[in-house]
């Protein structure tokens, strides 16, 4: 019913370089749902041509450009291989359409809609709202619930999630 989306990317801005994106499939119960035989889920790098990429970003995702060359697929196979999980992940659980979910999805979800699946090719397989965990958080932190913030980290702190090497795409 879910899909968590997280990706690195080149920059702040669409136009920068999609770098990778994984994916997890959850049940309505927040239970992962393994698809095409993948656990958690999926993990792609995308190559490029040429990479549009800021030092900054570079510094924060750690991902070195060669290595990346060496082991990415083209924006072609990436396209092929999420289309292949989305399908099947659709199937799975029985739904037409998937919800997209994660941490500040709106971010992930244009650059994935700007450089792998226009928006009308993305309405196809996922509908909307998006399930946003960072507007979730907001919300509790204006209802004084939560108190926070609405950063990954300080929320995988505070609920006692191991945040592991966030930001770190290597």
């Amino acid at each position: 019913m879910y899909l968590f989306f997280d990706t690195e990317t080149g920059g702040l801005q669409p136009n920068h370089s999609l770098l990778s994106v994984s994916a997890i499939a959850v049940d309505p119960q927040l239970q992962i749902v393994p698809v095409l035989n993948m656990y958690p889920g999926l993990h792609l790098r995308v190559k490029h041509e040429n990479y549009v990429v800021t030092e900054q970003a570079m510094q924060i995702n750690k991902i070195d450009l060669a290595v990346h060359d060496q082991i990415g697929l083209t924006v072609s196979e990436t396209i092929e291989k999420l289309q292949m999980f989305f399908d099947e992940a659709r199937v799975i659980m029985g739904v037409q359409r998937l919800i997209p979910a994660g941490h500040n999805v709106a971010f992930d979800m244009r650059f994935l809609q700007a450089q792998l699946f226009p928006e009308k090719q993305w309405d196809t397989f996922f509908k909307n709202p998006p399930l946003c965990t960072c507007a979730i958080a907001r919300f509790f932190n204006a209802a004084n619930r939560l108190t926070v913030g609405c950063g990954l980290e300080k929320l995988c702190t505070h609920f006692g999630i191991d945040a592991g090497d966030a930001h770190n795409a290597e």
